[in-house]
């Protein structure tokens, strides 16, 4: 039983060490931090993204205007390879964190402190994978951000939402996951920091629906 713990907690460290080592690699590159964000200065009511941003310090000039008034098209997408972490790793992730909450089950081992620990281990990793199988869904597809909104195209399926719509967003820190959500209260897109491009979501969020992490 004490091994099988063991192998949770080790799997939950691993995990976390992971994000936290692709986010500090991704820092520059696309991720934002956890902190909250803080309003962009401006010169004449146009937001500037420059290199005194605190949301988009990596964003060069030419790209940084055309974040502006007259904001162009950018798609985002996820890298293959956190597409592969994500169908690969995740179901075994969630396999692990149910085999870990039903542990003192299993071994018919029924003490307060056993129940806590599986409670612990296993609860706090299945609360990050099953936010992370939300993104699942989005893994493969091509965000494009313009003037209107978001537009969400997955195979031959294609969801636009426009920035006036977009009534919330839920950022999960833990997991390094964030969860956008419309007027009508339906999550339309869940999407992970090392997404391509995830600092300039959380950018034209800010100025485009008045939304902050």
């Amino acid at each position: 039983y004490i091994t099988a713990l063991a192998f949770c907690l080790f799997a939950l460290t691993i995990n976390r060490m992971l994000a936290l080592l692709v986010f500090n690699k991704s820092k520059g590159k696309g991720s934002a931090s956890n902190k909250a964000l803080k309003p962009l200065p401006s010169v004449a009511g146009t937001p500037i993204r420059g290199a005194a941003s605190p949301i988009m310090p990596h964003v060069s000039a030419p790209l940084s205007l055309k974040l502006g008034a007259t904001m162009e098209e950018l798609k985002l997408s996820h890298p293959y390879w956190v597409r592969i972490i994500g169908w690969v790793f995740l179901p075994i992730m969630l396999g692990v964190s149910i085999w870990c909450l039903f542990l003192p089950v299993w071994y018919q081992r029924y003490e307060f402190l056993l129940f806590l620990s599986a409670a612990f281990l296993g609860g706090g990793c299945l609360y990050m994978t099953v936010h992370g199988l939300k993104t699942l869904p989005f893994m493969n597809a091509v965000i494009t951000l313009s003037e209107k909104g978001i537009s969400v195209k997955n195979g031959s399926k294609c969801n636009s939402v426009q920035w006036s719509s977009i009534l919330k967003v839920r950022h999960v820190a833990s997991a390094q996951i964030l969860h956008l959500y419309d007027t009508q209260g339906n999550r339309f897109l869940s999407v992970t920091e090392q997404l391509k491009g995830f600092s300039i979501l959380v950018g034209c969020l800010h100025d485009k629906s008045g939304l902050e992490l």
